[in-house]
């Protein structure tokens, strides 16, 4: 505190007394000779300048939680300035390398369908390998539209391979709508890390508002020789904020959006996804609000750096050119927009991929029988009685509904009726958790790809039962 005048007066423009400024230009003076001598005078233009603002934004922000450590960095009073210098630039080394930053997500697989995958590409997946490399070197969206069955998952894995072999890294995260879909996605992307990618499985991380109820019973343990450090590199990365920092994610659609809302640390959730292939999966699931977020999101991503493929049953037309218009900048006219299944690939200086022949079917023989039925809402006796019917000889059939309610009242009506050889399961999002992750594990081992179907059996949900399972 000044007691006069004439001292007041002696303040510069940061409010500093002559001794402070003093000290602090000292300090910038010893800052400048260690650290930046070596700089260039001048710096690029970036491309984007607020897509680098927001990145050196979260760049100082991880870099503050890790220099705020004080297991790594403590006061040392008396070390002398030089030697104090080599001292934290050796914890700096220890600290970011504990923290898993420095582990290595290439991988040297070859990036053909084929190298990948033991099995012979269906139609749709015959096109990873098509898409010219520069299409693929600058940052791309890839729309994919296919029905159940024809592989969008593995395309999608594949994809991602060859844009890594050309842009150096192969980190990428999977998002999902639900907490159901990516904890199976969980597991199944540390198999393709291990024994397609020649990855650690212990560089994916699980990211989502359960995943820490879950995470332990689904990671994939690590081999006895392995040295440890993935698995405490997986500490650090825990905590939600962190999360998408790991090299590899698999994780709910919401994790991501919070990149794109104005929400705390946001800046850090950019840099987490910059750079990264993005596959979204189950697009046709988000509502109008969603897909707003989701928009604004692709523009953020394409400005960082990554690519992003979207997996969809189908897409309206006008949503697939606002999706497009939203990572390219503008608006793109595709020669056979009403071709189904399809694949698009668009990157951000325009260049734009479309196959010049239609995707025949995996199944072309399969067929769908629709069948229109007549029930109001209170009838949840009738729905029962229906669902018995056609089981009675033997099959398996679900129902969905549109409320718990509804779907509670059926299932209750069923046991009324059915006879004790008739397998009967209830899905719905009030069941607490851990019945919840429970009774889905049971589901998808009955009923799912390698499932050991009952001779009769039924399952009733809510949507939980098509979004999640």
């Amino acid at each position: 505190r000044m007691e006069n005048r004439s001292d007041r007066e002696k303040l510069n423009k940061f409010n500093e007394s002559p001794e402070w400024e003093t000290l602090r230009q000292h300090a910038v003076q010893l800052l400048r000779s260690h650290f930046v001598s070596h700089w260039p005078e001048t710096l690029p233009e970036p491309e984007n300048v607020s897509a680098a603002i927001v990145a050196l934004n979260g760049f100082c922000i991880l870099c503050d939680w890790l220099g705020s450590d004080e297991n790594y960095f403590t006061p040392k009073p008396n070390m002398p300035l030089a030697e104090y210098i080599v001292h934290s630039r050796q914890q700096a080394y220890r600290r970011v390398k504990d923290a898993g930053l420095l582990q290595t997500a290439v991988s040297h697989t070859p990036a053909t369908f084929s190298d990948l995958f033991p099995f012979p590409p269906r139609p749709l997946q015959t096109l990873t390998d098509q898409i010219p490399a520069s299409v693929l070197l600058r940052p791309v969206l890839i729309i994919i539209e296919a029905p159940t069955g024809e592989g969008k998952t593995e395309t999608a894995l594949a994809l991602a391979r060859r844009i890594a072999a050309l842009r150096g890294t192969d980190e990428m995260y999977i998002a999902l709508p639900t907490t159901a879909t990516s904890n199976a996605m969980y597991t199944r992307i540390q198999e393709h890390l291990r024994n397609r990618l020649g990855l650690p499985p212990e560089l994916v991380q699980l990211v989502h508002g359960q995943s820490f109820l879950v995470k332990d019973d689904l990671t994939i343990k690590p081999l006895e020789n392995a040295d440890g450090e993935e698995e405490a590199a997986q500490e650090w990365f825990a905590p939600k904020k962190k999360a998408l920092l790991a090299p590899f994610g698999v994780g709910t659609i919401d994790q991501a959006m919070l990149s794109a809302m104005n929400v705390k640390h946001n800046a850090l959730r950019q840099i987490g996804l910059a750079g990264k292939v993005i596959i979204l999966d189950e697009v046709h699931a988000y509502d109008t609000y969603m897909t707003t977020i989701i928009k604004r999101m692709l523009s953020w991503l394409a400005a960082l750096g990554s690519s992003v493929i979207l997996l969809s049953a189908t897409l309206p037309q006008r949503r697939r050119q606002e999706l497009i218009e939203s990572f390219a900048g503008s608006t793109v006219s595709l020669p056979c927009p009403d071709r189904y299944p399809s694949l698009i690939a668009i990157n951000t200086a325009g260049e734009l991929y479309t196959p010049d022949r239609e995707i025949s079917v995996y199944q072309p023989n399969k067929t769908i029988q629709l069948e229109r039925l007549y029930f109001t809402e209170e009838q949840a006796a009738e729905k029962a009685q229906w669902l018995w019917q056609q089981v009675q000889n033997g099959g398996c059939a679900a129902w969905i509904t549109n409320t718990v309610d509804r779907a509670i009242a059926i299932h209750k009506a069923l046991q009324h009726i059915v006879s004790d050889d008739v397998d009967v399961s209830l899905l719905h999002g009030r069941l607490p958790q851990e019945q919840r992750q429970e009774l889905e594990t049971q589901i998808i081992g009955k009923y799912g790809k390698n499932g050991t179907r009952p001779a009769k059996g039924i399952v009733v949900g809510t949507q939980v039962l098509e979004q999640s399972l």
